[in-house]
């Protein structure tokens, strides 16, 4: 079955890689199908699992996590028919992008939702190192100020209500932040 061999792949490439590993996945996927009831899972399991397969900066990542996903997808036996949709929804998953397939809208909002709250800004205090290079405090601090921010452009309602514990966490942590800071 194809999603035991891509739950595989994605396990041992992937496994405990700092801020985009197999946990990361694993999140993204179980918040993505409780954001709306409509959706093809077999496009949605597979986008959520290798969107992230490959490392290093963004867009970049994106475009050759899609083409390894393609790949995989195809010695796998995934239907053929629906593999364009995962590669669509590899490439526009990023904050950044516009995704119009239903299927990279939910997992647009949920990689975003997993980049909120005291887990995203684990995540994006590793990830700001690794993706973007960046070595300030005050500069990863920004980064994470910046997907605050894109909690505005989340799809659905659920998205936006799961969005707001995580927002007012940050925004409690940024306060903290900022005293400490000017001590």
């Amino acid at each position: 079955m194809p999603r035991n061999m891509i739950h595989q792949y994605v396990k041992d490439l992937a496994g405990d890689r700092l801020a985009s590993g197999y946990g990361h996945c694993f999140r993204v996927y179980h918040l993505a199908r409780e954001l709306d009831a409509e959706y093809d899972d077999d496009i949605l399991y597979a986008a959520s699992f290798l969107h992230d397969i490959c490392t290093g900066p963004a867009p970049e990542r994106f475009i050759r996590s899609a083409e390894k996903a393609e790949q995989l997808l195809h010695e796998v036996g995934f239907p053929a028919n629906k593999i364009n949709d995962v590669i669509e929804c590899i490439k526009t998953h990023y904050p950044d992008q516009k995704p119009m397939l239903k299927e990279a809208q939910l997992l647009h909002d949920a990689n975003l939702l997993d980049s909120l709250g005291a887990i995203g800004v684990i995540r994006l205090s590793i990830g700001g190192f690794f993706w973007y290079n960046l070595t300030k405090l005050k500069d990863i601090v920004q980064l994470i100020k910046d997907f605050r921010k894109k909690a505005d452009t989340l799809f659905f309602p659920k998205s936006k209500e799961l969005a707001k514990i995580k927002v007012d966490f940050m925004d409690k942590l940024f306060k903290e932040l900022d005293k400490e800071e000017h001590l």
